[in-house]
């Protein structure tokens, strides 16, 4: 059948959920109706659609009035209805183009991303380098075909009743440069454009924040109309793609989300470092940075007293000389010539004699055995 839509998913959970209650097993189900057990699971799993007679039957079975039966007959009819999604199901994985589905029918996603710019937000170029940065095996059609996907989503934004996206990033997702310092230019310049509209948000996470719930990986929480269905949360890792749709797991993602939005900067205040991300990498920058550190490496091998001082961190080269190029008094232990004992009198002004040249001016002391004292 392919990719389900929401309202065929809303529906068979509907469905699982009537016949719990009516307090059946798929067997005594059988047994009332004739449905085969195998086509009830696939119907309650949406991966098939029931045909009207069929959903009828069970609706009798679970004793369902109106005006819900009403209402499911609408979902039934509505889930054949498909979106642009159906060129590209045959080339993207089952779960993302599952997921693609639902982000259409929703009516304000909450994207947290610690690595990437928002899907949602990304320029072509950006998400051309990023998709092959990640997917490095993957042929050139396929790594196109995820792009030409990702900008065809992003017509959610602009449509007649346009969907809310509230992104939150960490700040390593604005400055990691992805595709090049021009394209992660265009990049930030592209996101303080599209969150100049009044359905975008964006905040950021700054790196003063240090820890925080969102450290643990990237999410989703889509929010629907009751008539649709429940929210639904989505998570992408390298063992594939999970959506978690318990009311509890939906309740613990809203949660987290709570707790990054009051660690991150304001709307304004992550534009500004947005700007002035941007402006970093602006022509001529990596120049100059590279023409500084030169400078600096080379008054530091013309100056190796200097190089000293940076070595041992300090600031006044007044106070904090190379002690080789001092006199002894400034010498410390470990740089005296051996054998001597090269001491400052504090007390004193002139510098106590070596104690070998002491003793050797003892053991030369003059006595009467040699006549030196004019007794003989």
């Amino acid at each position: 059948m392919g990719t389900p839509t929401v309202r065929l998913r809303r529906l068979a959970a509907e469905l699982r959920r009537l016949r719990k209650v009516a307090e059946l097993t798929r067997e005594q189900v059988k047994e009332q109706t004739g449905i085969n057990v195998a086509t009830l699971y696939r119907i309650e799993t949406a991966r098939v659609r029931p045909q009207a007679r069929t959903l009828a039957g069970l609706l009798d079975v679970y004793r369902v009035a109106e005006p819900k039966r009403s209402e499911l007959g609408t979902l039934l009819k509505q889930s054949a209805t498909r979106g642009w999604l159906h060129t590209f199901a045959s080339d993207l994985p089952e779960r993302y183009a599952s997921y693609i589905e639902f982000e259409s029918e929703a009516r304000d996603v909450l994207n947290y991303e610690c690595l990437f710019v928002p899907g949602l937000l990304q320029t072509e170029r950006y998400a051309r380098a990023a998709i092959q940065g990640a997917f490095p095996e993957s042929a050139v059609e396929e790594i196109e075909s995820r792009v030409d996907a990702r900008m065809r989503r992003q017509a959610a934004l602009t449509k007649d009743q346009p969907l809310k996206l509230w992104a939150i990033v960490d700040e390593a997702a604005i400055r990691r440069v992805v595709g090049g310092r021009e394209i992660m230019r265009e990049q930030l310049d592209h996101l303080l454009a599209v969150t100049a509209r009044s359905n975008v948000n964006l905040q950021v996470i700054p790196f003063d924040a240090g820890s925080h719930p969102g450290m643990p990986g990237s999410y989703v929480v889509m929010n629907f109309v009751e008539e649709i269905g429940p929210d639904i949360v989505y998570l992408e890792s390298q063992a594939g793609d999970i959506f978690l749709e318990e009311e509890a797991d939906v309740a613990r993602y809203n949660l987290v989300s709570a707790h990054l939005l009051a660690v991150a900067l304001s709307p304004s205040a992550s534009a500004s470092l947005i700007a002035a991300s941007a402006k970093d990498l602006r022509p001529g920058k990596e120049r100059d940075d590279h023409d500084a550190r030169d400078v600096a490496c080379s008054v530091a091998e013309k100056q190796p007293e200097r190089r000293w001082q940076l070595r041992r961190g300090h600031r006044c080269a007044s106070r904090h000389r190379d002690p080789r190029q001092q006199g002894s008094r400034y010498r410390t232990p470990h740089l005296q010539r051996p054998g001597l004992a090269h001491l400052h009198d504090p007390g004193k002004s002139r510098t106590l004699r070596p104690e070998r040249e002491r003793r050797r001016l003892i053991r030369r002391r003059p006595s009467p055995r040699d006549g030196a004292c004019g007794h003989g």
